[in-house]
């Protein structure tokens, strides 16, 4: 709920914050809800207004995956348009051509897809961070793979879940803590 987001990023500036991460895969609800869940694209929505009402620099976080890099150009406007400048990028990528049925990018797509967004986002004036590529893993749902993505921007960051959890810049995935 609106509550509730504003109530956790109020506590988190308090704590230190100073920029805001969230996932904001499509500006199409059905395309961004297939991959983090029913509802999400709301909740992304009114996180990232929390951040601009408490000032904390909102950060977009996008996954290319099939589905969101046919919308790649209406998300950036969307994006653009509510003042939001400063978008996370990382692809989801495999080299078998089966596996990229499930929605995963196929190697020598990427480029273009890259060239793709980053033509789009010199057009609309925001400033694109390239993460790392995730190796698709046909072992898990891509909107699971999708969530984790990359951990945080560098090795000195820490990544925090919506639960407080604590995830390390490096090692397993697993929590180190709870804020």
């Amino acid at each position: 709920s609106l509550m509730s987001t504003n109530y956790l990023v109020s506590n988190m500036v308090a704590a230190g914050l100073d920029h805001l991460d969230v996932y904001y895969l499509s500006e199409r609800d059905e395309v961004h809800d297939a991959l983090a869940g029913p509802g999400d694209c709301k909740n992304a929505v009114q996180a990232l207004a929390a951040a601009r009402k408490y000032e904390v620099c909102p950060v977009a976080q996008i996954a290319l995956v099939r589905s969101t890099l046919t919308t790649i150009g209406q998300t950036l406007e969307t994006l653009a348009k509510h003042d939001l400048n400063n978008v996370n990028v990382f692809a989801i990528a495999t080299v078998d051509a089966a596996r990229a049925s499930a929605g995963a990018l196929l190697a020598h797509e990427l480029v273009p897809a890259a060239r793709a967004a980053e033509e789009w986002a010199e057009r609309l004036g925001l400033r694109l961070l390239w993460h790392p590529t995730v190796r698709f893993d046909p072992a898990n749902p891509l909107g699971e793979q999708v969530c984790r993505g990359p951990r945080c921007g560098g090795d000195t960051a820490i990544r925090v879940e919506h639960d407080g959890s604590v995830i390390p810049a490096r090692g397993p995935f697993r929590p180190a803590g709870n804020l």
